[in-house]
């Protein structure tokens, strides 16, 4: 049968299933208050599979959702021009999608990995009307490694639930000024200074009380810089904003080159990198150090090898 030009449909696809008309429709017309949603579900404007239904009926896979063409909905993501050539995949199966971050790239915004992403996922999931691919978690612009997308709702709150729950576990590369010996636990009270935009020390009273813990493992020590530096791996039990750069400045071992965190600088940059990422049952994965970030620890830590936790570096 031919489409009626006056009439956009939508299919329900398997990202979908069991959500509320209402809800879909908020995010398909987000232009309009919800109190005009509804008038229009009641006055049979907006129907399912040709029949009115309740703002609260929840939908199927295969449904048919028809809209009139008039309200203008929101494109739902499409195929946008790809960034650069090939994405730099870790992983993937049918609920994540994990990259090798670059230095330099952010997650939203310009230069960012959404776009390539969406391009990349367009012809390999199916399409939806309320969920889109996204990152599951966050890394600083010039931090580089593991990030995981969602490609999935199922995958999606699978992770976010592991999260929350302290189940993932992120493990991440860096060289800090100072020697350290010794393991260390670091928790310090964090709170946002906008105006920098810098991670700061924030009070410990109760109501205020947002914790940011990282525990702290020496791999190898050189005295090759005045200062001398300290090769660590660092695991995150919290994930607040630039929480690693702030807490090691905080515990007087900046990273080598962060000078917006009081560190010496050191060629422009400081090396930070998500090096393994576990999320037990469904993931385990690694990202090898960046060539820069290689060469430079080999300069001054010797080539190792250098283990931690049964895994080389």
């Amino acid at each position: 049968m031919e489409q009626d030009p006056a009439i956009r449909s939508f299919t329900v696809g398997i990202n979908d299933q069991g959500k509320r008309i209402d809800r879909i429709l908020r995010n398909l017309l987000p232009q309009y208050p919800l109190s005009s949603i509804y008038r229009m579900i009641r006055k049979g404007s907006i129907t399912l599979n040709q029949r009115k239904v309740a703002p609260t009926h929840r939908v199927s896979e295969g449904d048919v959702l028809s809209i009139p063409s008039t309200l203008g909905t929101k494109e739902l993501p499409h195929s946008e021009h790809r960034s650069f050539s090939a994405l730099p995949i870790l992983y993937e199966d049918e609920d994540f999608l994990v990259l090798d971050k670059p230095k330099g790239m952010t997650v939203h915004g310009e230069p960012s990995l959404l776009k390539p992403v969406l391009h990349y996922l367009h012809d390999k999931i199916p399409s939806s009307l309320t969920y889109t691919p996204g990152p599951l978690h966050r890394l600083d612009r010039n931090t580089t490694g593991i990030l995981v997308f969602g490609k999935s709702l199922k995958g999606a709150r699978l992770f976010s639930s592991a999260l929350q729950t302290g189940l993932v576990q992120k493990y991440y590369v860096s060289i800090l000024t100072g020697i350290l010996h010794e393991p260390a636990r670091w928790e310090h009270p964090l709170t946002r200074d906008s105006r920098h935009r810098k991670t700061v020390l924030g009070t410990d009273s109760a109501w205020e009380k947002k914790f940011g813990i990282t525990e702290v493992f020496p791999l190898a020590q050189s005295t090759l810089l005045p200062s001398g530096t300290t090769l660590v791996i660092l695991r995150i039990l919290t994930g607040k904003t630039h929480q690693i750069r702030a807490q090691a400045s905080f515990e007087g071992h900046p990273l080598l080159g962060d000078t917006k965190y009081g560190g010496q600088r050191f060629g422009g940059e400081y090396f930070l990198h998500a090096h393994r990422l576990i999320l037990p049952g469904r993931l385990t994965v690694q990202a090898p150090l960046p060539k820069k970030f290689a060469a430079t620890l080999r300069t001054l830590f010797g080539e190792g090898p250098f283990f931690f936790d049964g895994v080389t570096l």
